[in-house]
C-alpha cells in the first residue's frame, strides 16, 4: 500500500483531497506506525513515499486482512 510520510501534504497533489489544497477526491487517513502488527512493515522509498507491505511473503487475503484489522486506528485526516 502506497503511503505518504509524516503529513498529508506530503501526497501528489492529485491524491490530496481539495479540502487539504489538492486535486483529490478520496479522504486521507493516518495512522501511527506504532499501531501496525509485526506482519506489517513500513518500506521507506524515496522521501516522502513508503510502502506498507507484508514482512514475509505472504497470499494477498492475508495481507489484505491485516492491513483491514488496521481500521480501528486509523483517523480521518483534516490538516
Amino acid at each position: 500500500m502506497s503511503v505518504a510520510l509524516d503529513a498529508a501534504q506530503n501526497l501528489p497533489k492529485p491524491r490530496l483531497p481539495k479540502s487539504l489544497g489538492g486535486e483529490g477526491r478520496d479522504p486521507v487517513f493516518r495512522i501511527s506506525t506504532g499501531a501496525l502488527p509485526f506482519a506489517l512493515v513500513v518500506h521507506p522509498e524515496r522521501y516522502p513515499h513508503a510502502l506498507v507491505e507484508p514482512r514475509n511473503q505472504c497470499p494477498l487475503a492475508q495481507f489484505e486482512s491485516d492491513l483491514a484489522n488496521t481500521r480501528q486506528s486509523w483517523t480521518k485526516t483534516n490538516e
